[in-house]
């Protein structure tokens, strides 16, 4: 199940360039989540963890406890060092539909960036849209799953 408290994506220098909560927790303790979970990205990237591997799926990273709820942290590094962090309120039932969703958002990232006519964010209108609805469909998903068992 992929419930989705908040999306981040960083560039190479942990400079954040788009964030979005979806639930009504606070805004600190939920970039506190993100940019704590950038270490532990940065030390698999310079280990032996993902060495030889071309999946730039890196799964869980680790839990998030904040002042309501303990969430789940799961992260995905592309080939130029672009983060993208999703924190999650359970674990996920199914491991292929969370990498099938970062796969998704990095693709709309892409197409965000290759835009010729942005300017200083790549938080448009568009990619909000494109990234609320990936998430809305990862719910719908969820709730047809759940009513067929």
């Amino acid at each position: 199940m992929i419930q989705v408290v908040c999306i981040s994506i960083v560039d190479r220098s942990n400079q954040p360039l788009f964030f979005r909560t979806l639930e009504n927790e606070s805004l600190d303790s939920l970039h506190f989540a993100v940019y704590s979970s950038l270490d532990i990205i940065e030390r698999k990237a310079s280990g032996d963890a993902i060495e030889g591997s071309l999946d730039p799926y890196l799964g869980y990273l680790g839990p998030a406890i904040s002042l309501s709820y303990e969430y789940e942290i799961y992260g995905f590094l592309s080939f130029s060092h672009v983060k993208i962090i999703v924190v999650l309120q359970d674990h996920p039932e199914n491991e292929i539909e969370l990498r099938n969703f970062f796969h998704n958002v990095y693709k709309a990232y892409v197409d965000s960036i290759c835009n010729p006519f942005l300017l200083r964010t790549i938080e448009t209108p568009k990619l909000i849209g494109k990234i609320d609805s990936l998430i809305s469909n990862a719910r719908e998903v969820n709730i047809q799953i759940d009513k067929s068992q």
